[in-house]
């Protein structure tokens, strides 16, 4: 008697079945690493967009507040996330008077009331700056010193609720 050895030639149905869910497994993996990062990534970007635009509109406003003057300074509560603030800057100095520069205003307006606006009363024009900025508050704890807080907020592509507050403390440098 002589004995046979046959030789495997293809797959069996269970052998492909294992290793069709084996790579269903690695790719959903794959997938969902990708996904995370990407979904991470569009974050990061509203992140930066909204920290930008925070400091950036923050250090315009105190670069702009610190040259003013306290007897020049009015602030006006619109409603709980906005207040204006009214002020001159000096254009020239000379025998001990400071000549003062027109009337500048700033307050929240545009697209949705969420953008930076800085107004020249005197002459009537306004600029648009930063967006998403949600709230601006000022105070002045004492003569000499504005507070600020703004807040600015933006949605991600992905539907998350991107905010930043900032605090500053401006000290007036013309009495």
């Amino acid at each position: 008697m002589t004995m046979k050895i046959y030789k495997k030639t293809a797959f069996t149905l269970v052998e492909l079945m294992i290793v069709v869910s084996i790579f269903l497994g690695i790719s959903a993996a794959i997938f969902a690493l990708l996904s995370g990062g990407r979904r991470a990534w569009m974050i990061s970007e509203t992140q930066i967009d909204v920290h930008w635009m925070a400091r950036e509109t923050m250090r315009f406003i105190t670069n702009e507040l610190s040259e003013s003057g306290p007897q020049t300074i009015t602030i006006t509560n619109v409603n709980a996330n906005e207040d204006r603030i009214v002020f001159q800057i000096p254009a020239s100095y000379s025998a001990g008077v400071v000549t003062w520069n027109n009337r500048m205003q700033y307050s929240l307006g545009g697209i949705n009331n969420q953008q930076f606006v800085r107004t020249d009363l005197d002459a009537g024009t306004s600029t648009t700056g930063a967006n998403y900025i949600t709230t601006m508050r000022f105070s002045q704890p004492s003569v000499d010193v504005i507070l600020i807080d703004l807040v600015a907020s933006k949605q991600s592509i992905v539907g998350d609720a991107i905010s930043i507050s900032l605090s500053s403390q401006v000290t007036l440098r013309n009495r």
